[in-house]
């Protein structure tokens, strides 16, 4: 009923404080024009990270020690391009070709071998860090390889803590 009253009654009445005009013709009045929604790849520009790479031969692109490959672009080897990721998931970067002061979207680029996985940029740093101090070569099949095997590790611990603790009858 409150509501009812302020919205159909109170805002309808002559303000009294101007006297000329209702609350809701001088809100509107105040209205700026109406903002359009912004497209999903206007908000990549401004939601997620960038940076800056060389297109290789082939249409590959080397991001955080892994090898990207886009489906368009082999036309654009030796070209620089900008990479948008979220840095929770780098398994796939959107490439731009910055064209004056805008970008235009050129394609989608998945990481080789890992289009299955889920991999941060903060994970994925600390997996290269780890193969280096072991002397492993740095490649897709690598990180795959360490994600599987933590993946199967936490599976582990969280089967064992799972497991119903033996009880020996004492006697």
């Amino acid at each position: 009923l409150l509501v009812r009253y302020i919205v159909d009654n109170y805002n309808q009445q002559p303000d009294t404080r101007t006297g000329q005009e209702s609350r809701t013709a001088r809100w509107c009045s105040g209205l700026t024009a109406q903002v359009q929604a912004l497209e999903e790849r206007e908000l990549d520009l401004l939601l997620m990270r960038q940076d800056r790479r060389r297109v290789y031969r082939g249409g590959y692109i080397r991001f955080a020690n892994l090898l990207y490959k886009g489906e368009y672009l082999e036309g654009f080897v030796g070209q620089q391009v900008v990479l948008r990721y979220n840095p929770s998931d780098i398994t796939s970067l959107y490439i731009y070709r910055s064209q004056g002061e805008r970008d235009v979207f050129l394609t989608r680029a998945h990481a080789q071998n890992l289009e299955t996985e889920r991999l941060s940029l903060s994970e994925a740093k600390a997996i290269s860090r780890r193969l280096r101090q072991v002397r492993q070569e740095v490649t897709n099949e690598s990180v795959l390889s360490e994600i599987r095997d933590r993946t199967r590790f936490v599976a582990d611990v969280l089967s064992a803590n799972r497991a119903p603790a033996v009880s020996g009858s004492s006697t």
